[in-house]
């Protein structure tokens, strides 16, 4: 009986599941399969001369990008990082390379010379940090002004130096009462008659530049502190902390004023050869041009602060730009002098402060009364 199946009476075929998959079989196919991508792979090494077939023994030297220019205009680098250059031969050997500066960078640094003749150029003012929020809290000196104001780095250097001041002496009445001045407040005194330096050139606007004088909250009076035996500590070592007398007397006919008491941070090791040679900023700067332009006239000082330094001059052209000379494998910071050139300070090897000297205590037995 035909029940409409095209295919008759044939009978219906039926078919078994198929068969799982060899496991061996799979685990030999993988086993193949990787030898083959090993034998691809050490091939390509070989041919490229990387991975374990790599030329260890040297090579091309790799490319030592410049070093990243800072906030504050000066360049440093301390010879760490992806960029660290090969000194396995001698870590002593000082090596050298370039870096490109124009003459804008003469207005960027610590060692930048402001008078009328060379005017500021209000390029750092972001730098600025406040003396009365960052005050250590020993309080080792009082600010008339909470609106006071100074480089950070040179902020760090009188807050050191100004503890190191209270441990020895335990005289706690300084007072900050004059620091940075923009432009605009330089300007009003000048309009008011008040100072006879014009906005732009007042060593105020450096921002590391601030002045003492004495002062006792507990009583509200002024304390005459030149003629203070305490004082005489920083007279003797502020250098030790980076800092200058901006203004000494015997250097009037030079700096064109006298305030025995206005200090400027100019960092290590440059305050050291300053106080060691009795030079003012101006003498300091037209000394490094004559006597030490170039790596190979440089001066090499051992500092108080434990570190050996090497500081050279180098002149900028009058228009271009300069390939200025600095150390590969050495920290170093870069200072325009706001005049024809730049001051380049390496840091040669690092060391400890030398320990403070206190006094010792009075173990004297007290005098006998009756």
């Amino acid at each position: 009986m035909n029940n409409g199946n095209d295919f008759g009476s044939a009978p219906i075929r039926s078919y078994k599941n198929q068969n799982k998959p060899n496991p061996v079989r799979t685990a030999l196919v993988l086993v193949m399969t990787a030898v083959i991508i090993a034998f691809v792979v050490i091939f390509i090494m070989s041919v490229t001369g990387t991975g374990l077939f790599a030329d260890k023994k040297g090579g091309d030297k790799p490319k030592i990008d410049p070093p990243a220019v800072t906030t504050d205009g000066s360049t440093t680098t301390d010879g760490k990082g992806d960029d660290t250059p090969d000194t396995s031969e001698s870590d002593d050997t000082l090596k050298m390379t370039f870096i490109n500066k124009d003459r804008e960078g003469l207005k960027l640094g610590l060692l930048q010379l402001i008078n009328e003749e060379h005017l500021y150029g209000f390029k750092e003012d972001d730098l600025l940090a406040s003396l009365y929020e960052n005050r250590p809290s020993t309080k080792s000196y009082q600010i008339s002004k909470s609106t006071h104001m100074l480089k950070y780095d040179a902020v760090v250097a009188l807050n050191e130096m100004m503890d190191d001041f209270y441990i020895v002496t335990k005289y706690k009445y300084l007072n900050i009462n004059k620091a940075y001045y923009d432009f605009d407040s330089q300007k009003n005194l000048f309009d008011k008659g008040q100072t006879d330096t014009p906005a732009g050139a007042s060593d105020w606007h450096s921002g590391a530049t601030f002045r003492f004088n004495g002062y006792n909250s507990e009583t509200g009076k002024t304390v005459n502190i030149t003629t203070a035996s305490e004082p005489k500590w920083i007279k003797e070592h502020a250098h030790e902390y980076g800092f200058i007398f901006r203004a000494p007397s015997d250097k009037k006919n030079i700096v064109g004023y006298a305030e025995p008491w206005q200090l400027r941070y100019v960092g290590m090791p440059h305050a050291e050869y300053m106080y060691q040679n009795e030079l003012c900023l101006e003498e300091y700067l037209s000394k490094l041009a004559a006597d030490h332009n170039g790596v190979t006239n440089s001066y090499t000082l051992e500092s108080k602060d434990g570190n050996t330094y090497q500081v050279y001059y180098v002149e900028a052209p009058e228009e271009g730009t300069l390939r200025l000379p600095v150390p590969e494998n050495r920290p170093y910071t870069v200072s325009g002098d706001n005049m024809n050139g730049f001051i380049v300070t390496v840091t040669l090897e690092t060391g400890t402060r030398a320990p403070l000297e206190t006094p010792a205590p009075d173990t004297s037995a007290p005098d006998a009364t009756n």
